[in-house]
């Protein structure tokens, strides 16, 4: 399990990278939309750890 804890207090959760890129760019699109698309999937998987 992957997950990334967003600044806004959301916990995203996956069972590996793609799905972890996936719901973070989703979460960002419709919580945060003026950052869509301001994280490369590198960055996004570096904000990642194993949960």
């Amino acid at each position: 399990m992957k997950v990334v804890h967003c600044p806004c207090g959301t916990n995203i959760e996956a069972q590996d990278d793609d799905e972890i890129v996936r719901k973070v760019e989703a979460h960002v699109a419709s919580d945060h939309p003026e950052l869509a698309g301001a994280y490369s999937r590198d960055q996004i998987l570096e904000m990642a750890h194993d949960h």
